[in-house]
């Protein structure tokens, strides 16, 4: 188990930083989340003019509850990134990944831990 952050609230941009280094040093199609609590970017004004029914909040709320529903959800490369991309932190989450058929996870506790295991702790 190798630690990449300890302290890290707003956790979004290490971990971009290494799902980055993820897909260069293999060749990830997939990852699958099994757990996934988060806090989106904020784009409303407090007078809630200019509310979309699209909005960061709404697509990280939809995609909790499918998560609820199935308790996994496969995602592609740009799937993920681009629900990272609309997100401010990350507090809770499992996500796992295949490389060379070996079986690797990420995870995310309290906001503050993010730490990878498996055989992607050697490449990265």
């Amino acid at each position: 188990m190798r630690i990449f952050c300890d302290d890290c609230n707003y956790n979004i941009i290490t971990i971009m930083e290494l799902i980055k280094k993820i897909e260069i040093s293999s060749n990830i199609s997939e990852w699958v989340i099994t757990k996934f609590e988060a806090v989106p970017i904020y784009t409303v004004d407090y007078s809630g003019v200019g509310y979309a029914l699209e909005s960061p909040s709404q697509k990280l709320y939809e995609f909790s509850q499918i998560l609820l529903d199935n308790h996994e959800i496969v995602l592609t490369n740009l799937e993920f990134m681009s629900l990272l991309e609309n997100i401010r932190s990350i507090y809770d989450a499992d996500i796992s990944f295949n490389v060379s058929g070996h079986t690797n996870k990420i995870s995310i506790f309290d906001g503050d831990i993010i730490e990878v295991s498996g055989f992607i702790e050697t490449i990265i």
